[in-house]
């Protein structure tokens, strides 16, 4: 359910902005269901005050329950608010019709109903919330009083009408999203589901046409280990010019360590230049002996280049070459 927003089970119009990944930012195509002309279809949107994990300040907004998500995300403009840090990961996401690796940063919140009283609230944690630089807008999915008005078998319903959408829980808090009550109507009305974080109204809110986005779901995220390309192209080229070697702290292996110390031992200032052993010239190091190999080798060598005339041409002619040069 998305629209110029990187991240989301959603796409609206053509677009699903996605993100996730860290320090890439990445804008992804996604698929449109259905045509451009149906009315206004409610999305499953509650009511809910949030906090970060273990922090006494809160405030109100609204979280998309969104089964077409493996994770769960929020707006960066909302941890500003809270007053949370995080860290920064990367993330690979899936779309109908894209990859992307966006950049994100991982929070934690708790996330209770706004409505109702308060001895019955459930607290909800989200242990693993990516933060989205941007988010997608989804007021006109957001079903109002005056929307479920008309509808007999929701008419009655107490819920809390969503704000702004800032948090999107996905599957991963399976809890926020088990359905403990579902009210029902004909075929084409919409239907009410009582969660943890209270009453959510899905479906079509009239049968009037509108302007309404066409939207789909779907996002799949994974915590990626893979560079992205732009990461990967940059690390190319560190190395064809040395940057990573200059840039990383390199440990001295048991070697670098003996030549070293070679080095120390022997140093002298002869005519105003320093002079320093050559490694391994004055104590070579003790090499295996190797020569039933070697015979083993050349022996193999011997019995393909006899079951094969014109490889023994082209191996003895390339070795004349090699001796007269």
């Amino acid at each position: 359910m998305l629209h110029d927003a990187l991240v989301s089970s959603h796409a609206q119009s053509n677009t699903a902005a996605v993100s996730m990944n860290s320090s890439q930012t990445v804008q992804a195509q996604s698929c449109a269901c259905g045509p451009p002309g149906c009315g206004k279809v409610a999305l499953p949107i509650v009511a809910v005050t949030v906090k970060g994990s273990e922090m006494q300040t809160s405030l109100r907004t609204a979280a998309l329950l969104d089964p077409g998500s493996n994770k769960s995300f929020c707006s960066v403009e909302l941890t500003k608010k809270l007053g949370l840090s995080g860290e920064p990961v990367n993330l690979s996401l899936s779309t109908m019709s894209e990859n992307s690796n966006p950049e994100a940063v991982e929070v934690s919140l708790e996330v209770t109903a706004a409505t109702g009283a308060k001895r019955s609230r459930r607290a909800v944690m989200l242990p693993k919330v990516y933060a989205l630089e941007t988010f997608p807008s989804l007021t006109e999915s957001i079903a109002l009083r005056s929307d479920i008005a008309q509808w007999k078998h929701l008419k009655d319903l107490d819920f809390g009408e969503g704000q702004d959408v800032s948090i999107l829980i996905g599957e991963d808090v399976s809890q926020a999203l088990m359905p403990l009550e579902v009210r029902r109507g004909k075929d084409n009305e919409p239907y009410a589901v009582r969660t943890a974080l209270d009453w959510t109204v899905n479906g079509p809110m009239s049968e009037k046409t509108g302007s309404a986005n066409a939207l789909c779901s779907f996002i799949c995220a994974s915590q990626s280990i893979e560079p992205s390309l732009d990461a990967q192209v940059q690390q190319f080229w560190k190395l064809d010019t040395g940057d990573v070697v200059a840039d990383s702290e390199l440990q001295p292996s048991v070697n670098d360590k003996k030549v070293m110390d070679l080095w120390e031992r022997s140093v002298t200032k002869v005519h105003g230049h320093y002079q320093l052993d050559i490694p391994f010239v004055s104590n070579p190091p003790e090499l295996q002996n190797n020569r039933a190999l070697a015979e083993c080798r050349l022996e193999c060598l011997a019995r393909r280049l006899s079951r094969d005339p014109e490889l023994h041409r082209r191996y003895a002619a390339e070795i004349d070459n090699l001796i007269s040069a």
